[in-house]
């Protein structure tokens, strides 16, 4: 007799769940990084929401370093040089962080980019 209540209270919870839904995406569907390697420089360009941050680096002098937590928390993949280190890779998991620093790493270790 009581189970007419269940729907309102179903439909309810069905609006709530596509509103937190889409607010999620809409927000992620922005965040990006892209990293420009180039002859002389490298380039990390950070969206978070609507905002952009821009470093550039030396390629002679930039450094990468992957920096391994404990099991609670995650490792943090670092670019830099003299002494300013920027983050990189912040919503990869941690075997994709690994990947990306050998590939970065063995792409700044070339001497020339085309061919």
């Amino acid at each position: 007799m009581g189970a007419w209540l269940i729907l309102p209270f179903s439909g309810l919870e069905m609006i709530l769940l596509f509103a937190g839904l889409y607010t999620v995406a809409k927000r992620c569907s922005r965040d990006c990084e892209w990293i420009t390697v180039r002859e002389d420089e490298v380039q990390t360009v950070v969206f978070t929401g609507k905002n952009k941050t821009t470093n550039s680096f030396s390629r002679h002098w930039v450094k990468l370093r992957l920096e391994e937590q404990d099991k609670w928390y995650t490792s943090q993949l670092l670019i830099g040089s003299h002494g300013r280190f920027v983050e990189i890779g912040t919503q990869l998991a941690h075997n994709d962080k690994r990947e990306l620093f050998r590939e970065l790493n063995d792409c700044l270790k070339t001497k020339s980019l085309a061919g």
